[in-house]
């Protein structure tokens, strides 16, 4: 039994360099999927139906546009695409998306149009914001390499379109994604909204949707600034030499390892783990970041979960292995003692 398939339909073009990704679609040199023969777009599309467009783009008011019929399809292309489009629904996008915050639109009108709004700037910010809330401008433009005074720009910009809000704490402003910031992010990334926030009550919080873990976060919020304005400092200290870098750094749930070792299971929780790379040398290194609350029996025994998971080999078979252990103090007798009890054969202390 042979299996008879339709010729594809569609047409695909590849852009030069990346910089051209925001070239006209309509000038690409496109070709046929079927026969890669050369096509023009406007020869693939198929007419419809004005009832199948929503009522904001106001079809029958002006924003159509004739369209002169162009050469016919190759004779393999024709099959089933008779009927040839002689107008086009275009309208002015880039000037609707400039009335977001003073014209009445539906919210989900709104989010489609942010994407004409946001520049590669305002992405960075709300992705960093998702992975790690509540940083502050500071520390928002040490991690991405961006002058103050431009993050106060985009933050407050941001915020202005109703994607950011501030929070008041106890070591000053942070900032992180409100409703409207997570349903964009999660559209960008197909993700589904349940897998993002926690549902809170309306009257506790200026927005019912509260991003996942953010209330813990505020409810150790001097240990969360303490690991944020680590890593901004070392991201900033790496961009004053061209042969450092600091590739990547996660927190939290991120960093967790749970491992088998015999019957038992264990588990490893850092603060935080991250690659720092100076010329070709990659060192990856776990965090604990102490503000003298721990006494030296609590530390001594997180000292001991790290050299237990390096003896173990299971550092061997993680893509982000971390080899050393890092961790900061608040007085240099602290870091004596806990120095005192590394054992023989645990990872090396940084200090």
């Amino acid at each position: 039994m042979k299996l008879r398939l339709d010729p594809l339909r569609g047409a695909l073009a590849c852009l030069p360099k990346l910089e051209s990704a925001h070239e006209n679609p309509w000038r690409l040199p496109w070709r046929t999927l079927s026969t890669n023969h050369p096509c023009h777009l406007a020869d693939l599309l198929r007419t419809l139906p004005s009832a199948v467009f929503p009522p904001f783009l106001q079809v029958d008011e002006g924003e159509e546009e004739t369209q002169q019929t162009r050469g016919s399809l190759h004779a393999s292309d024709a099959q089933g695409c008779a009927e040839r489009p002689t107008r086009l629904v275009v309208g002015n996008l880039a000037r609707r998306a400039t009335t977001i915050t003073s014209s009445n639109l539906e919210e989900r009108e709104v989010i489609a149009l942010l994407g004409l709004r946001l520049t590669p700037c305002h992405w960075s910010i709300m992705r960093l914001l998702l992975t790690h809330p509540l940083l502050s401008h500071d520390e928002l433009a040490g991690l991405l390499g961006l002058e103050l005074k431009s993050m106060h720009t985009a933050v407050s910009s941001l915020h202005a379109l109703g994607c950011l809000e501030p929070i008041s704490t106890s070591v000053g402003k942070r900032w992180r994604l409100c409703e409207r910031g997570l349903r964009l992010i999660s559209i960008e990334n197909h993700l589904s909204l349940r897998h993002l926030v926690d549902q809170c009550d309306e009257e506790a919080h200026p927005s019912p949707m509260v991003q996942l873990g953010v209330r813990w976060l505020l409810a150790h919020i001097q240990h969360t600034v303490g690991i944020y304005s680590f890593f901004a400092t070392l991201a900033q200290g790496a961009r004053q030499h061209p042969e450092q870098r600091m590739c990547w750094w996660e927190t939290g749930a991120q960093c967790e390892r749970r491992y088998r070792m015999g019957e038992q299971w264990h588990n490893l929780r850092p603060d935080a783990q991250a690659e720092f790379r100076a010329g070709s040398q990659p060192f990856r290194f776990w965090l604990e970041w102490d503000r003298g609350t721990m006494n030296v029996r609590d530390l001594a025994l997180k000292f001991d979960a790290y050299r237990h998971f390096v003896s173990s080999g299971e550092w061997r078979r993680s893509a982000r292995a971390c080899r050393d252990s890092c961790v900061s103090h608040r007085t240099l007798r602290r870091s004596c003692a806990c120095s005192g009890s590394r054992k023989p054969g645990s990872p090396k202390h940084l200090g």
